[in-house]
């Protein structure tokens, strides 16, 4: 079950920072740069967060970041 939160938690992590981006980029002198960048920081992060994971809890992970994902594009949509 903790690893659902994790994987729930590293989805608001994501998914904030997309957010964050999105929202900053009004006042970047360099949109385009800062998109990449946020891209491959968030992208890094995910992916070196869950290769810490073993294999059984991969999946409750998955889930979790998945429940979140499809909650957050609900919301915004």
């Amino acid at each position: 079950m903790r690893w659902f939160f994790v994987g729930c938690l590293l989805s608001g992590l994501y998914f904030g920072g997309l957010w964050l981006t999105l929202v900053g980029l009004e006042r970047s002198k360099n949109p385009q740069a800062r998109v990449k960048r946020s891209f491959i920081l968030r992208s890094v992060f995910l992916i070196a967060s869950l290769l810490m994971l073993d294999i059984q809890a991969l999946i409750p992970g998955m889930a979790g970041f998945l429940l979140v994902r499809n909650c957050w594009t609900a919301k915004w949509s």
